[in-house]
């Protein structure tokens, strides 16, 4: 999530950064707000699915019932974060 506020304002951090002459951040759109505000929702989402994954495995561990099938799904959210972050090194260093 702080990720993603970081990617949001750091479009208006290098317009304010910009020299004066400088027009190029100021004329074109930028996706850094969008792509902040989905970053902040997946860290939203992620933070939702942990816990509800933590309760669950809390209750089955008490239990003596350890369920370790989940580990493709865990794998899967770490793939997806790697990438989304592999992503967005990506865009920056395109727009620098």
């Amino acid at each position: 999530m702080a990720l993603g506020f970081v990617v949001a304002r750091f479009g208006l951090l290098l317009r304010e950064l910009s020299p004066n002459g400088s027009t190029r951040n100021q004329s074109a759109p930028s996706a850094a707000p969008y792509l902040g505000v989905v970053l902040m929702l997946a860290g939203v989402l992620l933070a939702v699915i942990g816990i509800t994954r933590f309760v669950r495995t809390r209750t089955l561990l008490r239990r003596g019932e350890a369920d370790v099938s989940q580990v493709a799904s865990v794998f899967g959210m770490m793939v997806i974060v790697i990438g989304a972050g592999l992503t967005l090194t990506a865009y920056l260093i395109a727009t620098r």
